[in-house]
C-alpha cells in the first residue's frame, strides 16, 4: 500500500507544485471563487474544459449553511476549517464547520478510476461515498457513515486511509460506520480514528469475506466490529457489544469485558474507563490518564487508542495547514491611519 500510495503521489506532485488555490464559501457577503464544492467541480472554461483540475487546492470555508452534496471527479486536495470548534477554543478563528449531506469520491462504475489521489481533510460530512483507489479521508468528522465500494457496481475499491476521523452514526444491522460493501474491497488502512455506532444492532466497522485491512489505533464506542482478514492491533473498545473475528491477527488491544474474540494472549479485557481515560472537556477528549493501561501496551512505549502511535489523532481535526487563530480589528477605521488588524496564526502538523 505505502508503494501504491507513493507512487501515485509522485505522478501527482509535477501538479501540486502548479496547483490553483481555490476557495469556495457560501457565506452571505463574502467573496470567493464558488459558493458550492460541487460548482467549483463543474465550472469549465471558455474551450468547455474543467476549471479546477487535477491536484488544485480546495479551500471550503465554516458555514452555519450546508454545502449539500459533492461528488470528487478528479483528485483534488481539499480542506475544511475543522470540527468541535467551539468545544476546543483558541484552534482556529474560524468556529463553523463545513458541512455537507452526502460526499462521493470517484465514479460508481467498474474500471473507471478517476480521482485516486484525492485528499479530503477537515469537513463534516453525514454519508462518505468511496468508490476509487488511493483515496485519504484525513481529520474529518463523519455523522452517518462511510461507504466502501459500490455494492451495485462491484466497483473495486484498495489502498484507502482513514485517519484521524470522528465516526459516529446510527446504521442497522450488519452494517457498519466503516461499510466494505463488497469482496473487492481490500488493503484499506484504518487508524487513530473515534468509531461509534449508537444502534444497538449495528456495526462500527462490517468486513466482508475476501476483504483485507490494517485497523490501528482507534477507540471503537458503541457497535459490534465484525472483522475479516485484518491485523487489528492497539485499539481501544469501550463497547460492550464486543468483537467478531474472523481471520488476520489481533494484539496490544485493550476492552471491556464482552471482547472475547480478542482475550488472551497479549490483549487485555475486563477494563473500565477509569482504568484507561482522563477526559477533555471536548467530545474528543479521550486522552490516557496518567499511568493508564493503555500506555506501553506492547512493553516498547506503544499506546493504544487514537492518541496513540505515529500519527496521533489531532484535536477537532484541524487540517495540516497554518491556521488563523485570532483576528483583532476595530469596528472603525481612520481616514489618516486606516485600518489596523491584527492576526495571529498557528502553523499546525
Amino acid at each position: 500500500m505505502k508503494i501504491i500510495t507513493s507512487i501515485l503521489l509522485l505522478l501527482l506532485i509535477p501538479a501540486i507544485l502548479n496547483a490553483a488555490i481555490w476557495r469556495v464559501d457560501n457565506n452571505p457577503g463574502r467573496i470567493a471563487d464558488f459558493t458550492s464544492l460541487q460548482a467549483a467541480m463543474d465550472a469549465t472554461d471558455t474551450n468547455s474544459d474543467p476549471v479546477v483540475v487535477t491536484g488544485d487546492i480546495i479551500y471550503v470555508s465554516g458555514s452555519g449553511i450546508s454545502y449539500g452534496s459533492a461528488t470528487i471527479d478528479r483528485p483534488v486536495l481539499i480542506y475544511g476549517p475543522g470540527f468541535f470548534l467551539t468545544q476546543n477554543t483558541g484552534l482556529t478563528a474560524e468556529i463553523s464547520p463545513a458541512t455537507f449531506t452526502t460526499f462521493t469520491v470517484g465514479n460508481a462504475t467498474v474500471g473507471e478510476e478517476t480521482a485516486q489521489g484525492t485528499l479530503i481533510s477537515g469537513l463534516t460530512i453525514a454519508t462518505l461515498n468511496v468508490y476509487d483507489s488511493a483515496v485519504i479521508v484525513k481529520r474529518n468528522r463523519i455523522t452517518t457513515q462511510i461507504i466502501l465500494g459500490n455494492f451495485g457496481t462491484g466497483s473495486p475499491v484498495s489502498d484507502v486511509i482513514i485517519a484521524q476521523n470522528y465516526i459516529s452514526g446510527n446504521v442497522a444491522f450488519r452494517i457498519g460506520v466503516i461499510d466494505f460493501t463488497q469482496p473487492a474491497v481490500a488493503n484499506i488502512t484504518i487508524k487513530n480514528n473515534f468509531i461509534s455506532n449508537v444502534n444497538a444492532n449495528g456495526d462500527t466497522v462490517n468486513m466482508k469475506s475476501g476483504n483485507s485491512a490494517t485497523i490501528t489505533n482507534n477507540i471503537f464506542d458503541d457497535g459490534i466490529t465484525e472483522i475479516n482478514n485484518a491485523v487489528f492491533n492497539f485499539n481501544i473498545i469501550r463497547s460492550a457489544d464486543g468483537i467478531i473475528k474472523t481471520g488476520g491477527s489481533a494484539e496490544f488491544n485493550i476492552a471491556r469485558t464482552n471482547a472475547a474474540a480478542i482475550s488472551g494472549g497479549t490483549n487485555t479485557i475486563d477494563l473500565t474507563d477509569a482504568d484507561i481515560f482522563e477526559f477533555g472537556p471536548a467530545s474528543d477528549g479521550f486522552f490516557l490518564k496518567t499511568a493508564s493501561a493503555a500506555e506501553n501496551v506492547d512493553g516498547s512505549g506503544g499506546d493504544a487508542g487514537m492518541y496513540g502511535g505515529a500519527e496521533p489523532y489531532v484535536l477537532s481535526g484541524v487540517p495540516a495547514l497554518p491556521t488563523i487563530a485570532e483576528i483583532d480589528a476595530p469596528s472603525f477605521a481612520s481616514p489618516t491611519s486606516g485600518l489596523t488588524i491584527t492576526i495571529k496564526a498557528k502553523a499546525r502538523n
